[in-house]
């Protein structure tokens, strides 16, 4: 198989709070693109029913 470009992408995480991370996802992909795009997270059990975005999240595709 000839070499090809691609991403490679760790999810890291400090499980413990002790500032040591572990990895806990990896990815390979030939193309990989992040945006702001917000998280819809409502659901029935949301405050009043008012609509619920996960902070500090985007989409990945």
């Amino acid at each position: 198989m000839a070499a090809q470009k691609g991403k490679d992408l760790l999810i890291k995480m400090d499980m413990t709070g002790s500032g040591s991370f572990e990895t806990v996802a990896g990815l390979r992909a030939t193309r990989i693109t992040f945006n702001a795009q917000t998280v819809d997270v409502t659901n029935l059990g949301s405050a009043g029913q008012w609509r619920e975005l996960l902070a500090g999240a985007g989409v990945r595709s």
